[in-house]
């Protein structure tokens, strides 16, 4: 129905004020969950130094460079929006970006999480895709939960799960102009975190499974491969390096960042620090069994397409975070410590929609010694998060984050650059720590808010 006065039809805008309200709720859940970027609003680490390169150097400039082994392409859009909002909201492009970056930040995972949500509710029972989307929204980051909500800097660990989605999406629920734009979102995806590259050859190795005809299939896919290719022969001379982590690779601690950290931690972050490697391997081993006798349950073509894409996208993950960042087996030592838990969070979500996508398939089977069993470890991963919810909603502060002053009076103690009066320097946080500045031009300071 529609009219003169509202031409779209309300068929079409209902289903989106729902999508918005979904993203919402889910944002202020976030905000509820982490009030800190809020609170007090500074600017963190690489968001203020990618912003300054921005206003400095350009944004253009800043997508080709801001750093020098990869590109960071939607950390940078998304930093570009959050000074348009900020320029809006205060008329500063600099003003209030404590507060619209941590806007910015709760809206991307939120929609993350509503992604998931309206992914697996065209393939799972409603309980399940619903138990999904709150376990995402609470999944459990020790430390690094103020440097993660509220920030845009550690987006890039969770896009191999969107593009996972977006991957399921593209096949089976996009006419053409959505496959277009699904397409353009996993190129600018593998342009923030190259190991996309690998799951669209997972992609397209499934793809190859299912039919004897390779031309017609890269015909049909050129779309997606002609610009991953075109942005792949650009990234290979620039890539290398350990990731940030210079640390050595410790081979006894293997188990424990593999089994521990990267595949159980979601499901044991309430005791983790009484594991050993017995209780790993045994989890992990009750973690395989599950999901290879869902397999062997009554699935639809669908659910056995995404828990497939699901699970060998889990074991690229594990792969390349080992592989690219083989001195995070140094920071984990018998159990007693899970910093530093950004980098496996986008492992752990993996882990967890593989793990209630099997579930699910078992709880659902009308064979009771699948039943039970699904029903049984559903209701045990409502129970570690029911007894673990303060330690997901209080954990320990991150402490370089603690008496920091906000964005807003770093800006009115910026200090001129020796030998250049066009530009100044702002400490970015963690500034007692790390010593970030940013260098901005002059002209963007605004000056008459401080002295108000």
């Amino acid at each position: 129905m529609s009219n003169k006065f509202f031409p779209i039809p309300f068929r079409v805008v209902l289903p989106a004020m729902r999508l918005l309200a979904l993203v919402l709720f889910a944002a202020v859940f976030l905000f509820i969950r982490c009030p800190e970027p809020i609170t007090n609003p500074i600017v963190y680490a690489e968001d203020g130094a990618w912003i300054a390169m921005g206003l400095r150097e350009g944004w253009p400039y800043t997508l080709f460079h801001a750093r020098d082994d990869y590109f960071v392409w939607l950390n940078i859009l998304l930093l570009f929006f959050a000074t348009l909002i900020s320029g809006i909201t205060s008329g500063s492009l600099v003003w209030n970006l404590g507060y619209t970056i941590a806007i910015v930040s709760y809206i991307f995972y939120g929609s993350l999480a509503v992604l998931a949500y309206k992914t697996m509710c065209r393939i799972l029972p409603h309980s399940f895709c619903l138990l999904l989307f709150f376990l995402i929204l609470l999944m459990p980051l020790g430390l690094s939960q103020e440097e993660v909500f509220g920030r845009l800097v550690q987006i890039g660990f969770h896009i191999p799960f969107m593009v996972l989605l977006l991957l399921y999406w593209r096949k089976f629920h996009a006419g053409t102009k959505l496959r277009y734009g699904i397409d353009g979102l996993i190129v600018l995806s593998a342009g923030t975190n190259p190991v996309v590259f690998a799951l669209v050859a997972v992609y397209l190795g499934i793809e190859l499974t299912h039919t004897r005809n390779i031309s017609a299939l890269l015909k049909n896919e050129a779309s997606l491969l002609v610009p991953l290719a075109i942005l792949l022969i650009v990234l290979l001379p620039r890539m290398g390096g350990t990731g940030g982590i210079p640390e050595p690779f410790k081979a006894s601690s293997v188990l424990e960042t593999v089994g521990a950290r990267m595949i159980l931690y979601p499901l044991i972050f309430p005791w983790y620090r009484f594991m050993n490697d017995g209780t790993t391997i045994a989890g992990v081993l009750i973690f395989c069994v599950v999901v290879l006798v869902s397999f062997f349950t009554p699935l639809r073509p669908r659910t056995r397409y995404i828990l497939t894409l699901s699970t060998l996208s889990l074991l690229v993950l594990i792969t390349a975070t080992l592989v690219m960042r083989p001195g995070l087996t140094s920071f984990l030592n018998a159990y007693t410590t899970t910093f530093p838990d950004r980098y496996f969070m986008g492992v752990n979500v993996i882990a967890l929609l593989v793990l209630i996508i099997a579930l699910s398939q078992l709880a659902s089977s009308p064979q009771k010694k699948f039943r039970y069993p699904g029903i049984a470890g559903s209701v045990f991963v409502v129970f570690v998060y029911a007894i673990g919810i303060l330690h997901i909603i209080y954990p320990p502060r991150f402490t370089p984050f603690l008496h920091a002053p906000p964005f807003s009076s770093r800006l009115c103690a910026a200090q001129s650059v020796p030998g250049d009066t066009s530009s100044v320097v702002v400490i970015i946080e963690p500034e007692a720590s790390s010593g970030w500045r940013g260098i901005i031009p002059k002209t963007l300071l605004p000056i008459e808010k401080c002295n108000d």
